[in-house]
């Protein structure tokens, strides 16, 4: 069996010794939902140890309140939805002693072990923090009532926010920050005398390297003056050349300007007369191409216009065939379906008659329909008015024949649509009211699941 260990990425159980090959541990941030498709292929067990504790590892970790909070919503949900898809083959466990001690689990030694891990975290500000955010967000409260009627054994949420831990914890917290703040003054002190000396070692190095820049520039001053004059002259030179060379390029361009008018005059006329050619061409191509067009259209329509009668006549005949054996079926099914209630019907009676614990059990389960909003004594008395000359009250006589009747307790309960819609509990062969009333109405499933909601009437 794979057992999954519920943690956050600021580990809960961080041990040397590694984990055993069956075990896995799954932490609430990550995508659980991805996870367990991905590794379960049988049955397994997802252990969780206490919520408050998770929260206020990732609020350490992470400093951010919220968003530590809607991850955790967010994996309750997650692993809630897990187990009702796979409920035949997962359980979900809170971890305890009292849990473990209960229930036969392989590698036992190991979970206590990581039990006494958990137990050992000293309560801090984070876990004061974590304690008040699920007491105050009403949405904990409905999701760990979910989990806590889907988990197995006992199960204890400990939510209650001990001020006096939260004080003594925030106080340590003041003073750690505050013997902090005197070391870091203490050494800041140290850092800036020693800034100090650095920086006027480094200033005397820089005024010695000052003056040498200082000759260096004045050299380089008497040569720019040296060299300037030869360059002003060689710019004169320059500009009397780039004049002539402006000439030239006058001249050039007024010649170059004839060429290309003369060019364009040809390439223009030539373009006309390639233009309408080309135009002339398309044209008939266009043509052309309706034409075939047309061809293939035609074509394409007589031969699916034959394909669709060779289909139709196929499926006709493929449909009688059908039909005809789903008849058959459904003859022979009625059949089964009135022998297996009659005998049914003849055990539950003789059951009632001869065995006492049957009874006993029967009356039991009666007396939770009673309570229920959804079995109404009158109105099961007046749909089926042969109940009224039987010797069972109505509540028992839906438990032991009614219901393999595929009667109704009431006018909003529908026993065939349930059982026809939850195919799971048709599969347990459960009473569906009853089935109802201590799980369906919990997991959200409706007590006429087929009911057609007709429109509104338009104005």
């Amino acid at each position: 069996m794979k057992t999954f260990i519920v943690d956050s990425s600021n580990p809960m159980f961080a041990t040397s010794e590694p984990l055993p090959s069956n075990f896995q541990l799954l932490t609430f941030e990550s995508n659980i939902t991805a996870v367990l498709e991905a590794e379960v292929s049988d049955v397994c067990c997802i252990v969780y140890p206490s919520l408050s504790r998770l929260l206020a590892n990732s609020i350490d970790e992470t400093g951010q309140v919220a968003l530590a909070e809607n991850r955790l919503l967010d994996a309750i949900e997650q692993i809630i939805n897990f187990y009702k898809r796979n409920r035949k083959r997962c359980t979900l466990l809170y971890l305890s002693d009292q849990n473990l001690a209960s229930l036969n689990f392989d590698h036992r030694e190991k979970l206590t072990k990581l039990i006494s891990q958990t137990s050992a975290k000293p309560c801090g500000v984070m876990e004061f923090i974590a304690a008040s955010t699920m007491l105050a967000n009403r949405e904990f409260g409905k999701r760990l009532a979910e989990l806590e009627s889907c988990s197995c054994g006992d199960i204890t949420f400990e939510l209650q926010v001990n001020s006096q831990h939260g004080v003594d914890a925030v106080l340590k917290l003041k003073n750690e920050n505050e013997k902090k703040l005197t070391d870091a003054v203490i050494k800041n002190a140290h850092i800036k005398d020693a800034i100090a000396t650095e920086e006027q070692a480094k200033r005397a190095e820089l005024e010695q390297e000052n003056e040498q820049v200082i000759k260096q520039l004045h050299s380089l001053q008497e040569l720019f003056e040296e060299n300037l004059e030869q360059f002003n002259l060689t710019k004169h030179k320059l500009g009397v050349a780039k004049k002539e060379v402006a000439d030239i390029k006058i001249a050039l361009t007024s010649e170059k300007q004839a060429v290309q008018q003369l060019k364009e005059t040809e390439q223009k006329a030539a373009q006309e007369k390639h233009k309408l050619l080309q135009q002339q061409l398309i044209e008939k191509e266009q043509e052309n191409e309706q034409l075939i067009e047309q061809l293939h259209y035609t074509q394409e329509l007589i031969e699916l216009e034959y394909e669709n009668k060779a289909q139709q006549q196929k499926h006709f005949k493929a449909v009688s065939q059908e039909r005809s054996a789903l008849f058959k079926t459904l003859e022979e099914a009625k059949v089964v379906q009135v022998w297996l209630r009659s005998a049914l019907t003849e055990a539950n009676q003789q059951l009632w008659t001869k065995s006492r614990k049957f009874r006993s059990e029967i009356k039991r389960q009666a007396k939770v329909l009673r309570e229920s909003a959804e079995f109404v004594e009158s109105q099961y008395l007046e749909m089926y008015p042969d109940t009224k000359n039987s010797s069972l009250e109505p509540a028992v006589h839906y438990l032991v024949f009614g219901a393999i009747e595929a009667r109704n307790p009431s006018n909003t309960f529908n026993s065939l649509s349930y059982i026809q819609k939850y195919s799971d509990v048709a599969d347990s062969g459960l009473n569906p009211l009853l089935h109802y009333v201590r799980h369906g109405q919990y997991e959200g499933r409706q007590p006429n699941p087929m009911l057609v909601q007709l429109p509104a009437p338009k104005d």
